[in-house]
Protein backbone atom coordinates (compact mmCIF):
# COMPACT_ATOMS: atom_id res chain seq x y z
CA UNK A 1 0.00 0.00 0.00
CA UNK A 2 1.32 3.45 -0.92
CA UNK A 3 1.67 6.01 1.86
CA UNK A 4 1.63 9.79 1.76
CA UNK A 5 4.29 11.58 -0.22
CA UNK A 6 4.41 14.29 2.46
CA UNK A 7 7.78 13.21 3.97
CA UNK A 8 9.50 13.52 0.56
CA UNK A 9 7.86 16.90 -0.08
CA UNK A 10 8.73 18.27 3.36
CA UNK A 11 12.37 17.13 3.21
CA UNK A 12 12.84 18.59 -0.27
CA UNK A 13 11.22 21.91 0.66
CA UNK A 14 13.33 22.24 3.80
CA UNK A 15 16.56 21.49 1.88
CA UNK A 16 15.65 24.09 -0.76
CA UNK A 17 15.02 26.75 1.90
CA UNK A 18 18.35 25.99 3.59
CA UNK A 19 20.15 26.29 0.24
CA UNK A 20 18.31 29.44 -0.90
CA UNK A 21 19.94 32.82 -1.45
CA UNK A 22 18.35 35.14 1.10
CA UNK A 23 18.49 38.94 0.80
CA UNK A 24 20.96 40.67 3.16
CA UNK A 25 21.28 37.82 5.69
CA UNK A 26 20.11 34.23 6.08
CA UNK A 27 17.33 33.65 8.62
CA UNK A 28 17.24 30.60 10.86
CA UNK A 29 15.56 27.75 8.98
CA UNK A 30 13.69 25.42 11.33
CA UNK A 31 11.74 22.22 10.76
CA UNK A 32 8.73 22.13 13.06
CA UNK A 33 9.66 21.50 16.66
CA UNK A 34 13.16 20.18 15.84
CA UNK A 35 14.58 23.63 16.53
CA UNK A 36 12.98 26.24 18.72
CA UNK A 37 13.78 29.46 16.87
CA UNK A 38 15.68 32.14 18.72
CA UNK A 39 13.06 34.89 18.58
CA UNK A 40 15.82 37.50 18.73
CA UNK A 41 16.76 36.43 15.19
CA UNK A 42 14.78 36.20 12.00
CA UNK A 43 13.45 32.77 11.19
CA UNK A 44 11.56 30.69 8.66
CA UNK A 45 9.74 27.83 10.38
CA UNK A 46 8.36 24.97 8.28
CA UNK A 47 5.52 24.06 10.57
CA UNK A 48 2.24 22.20 10.66
CA UNK A 49 0.29 20.89 7.73
CA UNK A 50 -3.30 19.93 7.03
CA UNK A 51 -4.10 17.18 4.55
CA UNK A 52 -7.13 15.51 3.05
CA UNK A 53 -7.74 12.73 0.56
CA UNK A 54 -10.41 12.13 -2.04
CA UNK A 55 -11.03 8.53 -3.00
CA UNK A 56 -11.94 6.98 -6.33
CA UNK A 57 -14.15 4.07 -5.33
CA UNK A 58 -14.03 2.37 -8.69
CA UNK A 59 -11.24 0.24 -10.12
CA UNK A 60 -7.98 0.33 -8.18
CA UNK A 61 -9.31 2.75 -5.51
CA UNK A 62 -6.89 5.57 -6.21
CA UNK A 63 -6.65 8.49 -3.80
CA UNK A 64 -5.93 12.14 -4.42
CA UNK A 65 -3.97 13.83 -1.64
CA UNK A 66 -4.17 17.57 -1.04
CA UNK A 67 -2.35 19.48 1.66
CA UNK A 68 -1.57 22.91 3.08
CA UNK A 69 1.96 23.31 4.44
CA UNK A 70 2.22 26.25 6.84
CA UNK A 71 5.41 28.31 7.04
CA UNK A 72 6.01 31.07 9.58
CA UNK A 73 8.36 33.91 8.63
CA UNK A 74 9.50 36.40 11.24
CA UNK A 75 11.52 39.57 10.68
CA UNK A 76 12.69 41.51 13.68
CA UNK A 77 13.21 45.26 13.97
CA UNK A 78 14.67 46.78 10.82
CA UNK A 79 15.64 50.43 11.19
CA UNK A 80 13.25 52.63 13.08
CA UNK A 81 9.97 51.89 11.33
CA UNK A 82 7.39 49.15 11.31
CA UNK A 83 7.14 49.58 7.53
CA UNK A 84 10.81 48.63 7.06
CA UNK A 85 10.37 45.59 9.31
CA UNK A 86 7.26 44.48 7.41
CA UNK A 87 9.06 44.99 4.08
CA UNK A 88 11.85 42.69 5.31
CA UNK A 89 9.31 39.96 6.16
CA UNK A 90 7.89 40.23 2.64
CA UNK A 91 11.42 40.06 1.18
CA UNK A 92 11.88 36.74 3.01
CA UNK A 93 8.48 35.55 1.79
CA UNK A 94 9.50 36.43 -1.78
CA UNK A 95 12.36 33.91 -1.60
CA UNK A 96 9.89 31.14 -0.77
CA UNK A 97 7.39 32.33 -3.37
CA UNK A 98 10.06 32.48 -6.09
CA UNK A 99 11.20 28.95 -5.26
CA UNK A 100 7.66 27.52 -5.36
CA UNK A 101 6.80 29.35 -8.60
CA UNK A 102 10.09 28.29 -10.16
CA UNK A 103 9.68 24.63 -9.17
CA UNK A 104 5.95 24.00 -8.58
CA UNK A 105 6.60 20.25 -8.32
CA UNK A 106 9.02 20.85 -5.40
CA UNK A 107 11.78 18.73 -6.86
CA UNK A 108 9.34 16.32 -8.48
CA UNK A 109 7.79 15.29 -5.15
CA UNK A 110 4.30 16.64 -5.92
CA UNK A 111 2.09 17.27 -8.92
CA UNK A 112 1.58 20.99 -8.18
CA UNK A 113 2.27 23.46 -5.37
CA UNK A 114 1.59 27.16 -4.95
CA UNK A 115 1.03 29.82 -2.31
CA UNK A 116 -2.66 29.81 -1.41
CA UNK A 117 -2.99 32.13 1.59
CA UNK A 118 -1.04 34.23 4.04
CA UNK A 119 -1.60 36.36 7.12
CA UNK A 120 0.55 39.20 8.47
CA UNK A 121 0.93 40.12 12.15
CA UNK A 122 2.76 43.33 13.05
CA UNK A 123 3.97 44.48 16.44
CA UNK A 124 4.97 48.12 16.53
CA UNK A 125 5.85 48.46 20.20
CA UNK A 126 8.97 50.53 20.65
CA UNK A 127 12.00 48.24 20.91
CA UNK A 128 9.97 45.15 19.99
CA UNK A 129 9.15 45.72 16.34
CA UNK A 130 8.59 42.59 14.31
CA UNK A 131 6.51 41.38 11.41
CA UNK A 132 5.37 37.79 11.13
CA UNK A 133 3.83 36.15 8.10
CA UNK A 134 2.16 32.76 8.23
CA UNK A 135 1.77 31.47 4.71
CA UNK A 136 0.27 28.29 3.35
CA UNK A 137 1.58 26.38 0.38
CA UNK A 138 -1.21 24.37 -1.22
CA UNK A 139 -0.10 21.00 -2.58
CA UNK A 140 -1.72 18.43 -4.84
CA UNK A 141 -0.10 15.05 -5.08
CA UNK A 142 -2.34 13.73 -7.82
CA UNK A 143 -3.88 10.30 -7.90
CA UNK A 144 -1.99 7.64 -6.00
CA UNK A 145 -2.79 3.98 -6.51
CA UNK A 146 -3.42 2.22 -3.23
Amino acid sequence: MATSNFPNFSTTLLAALKAASWPVSTPQIADGADIVPDVQREFVLVGNCEAKEDWDLLGNKRRNEQMKQYITIRANKVGDTQAATTARAFALMAVIENYVRGDPTIGGTVQMAGLVEWKVTKNGNEGEKYAEIVLAIGVRYGWITQ
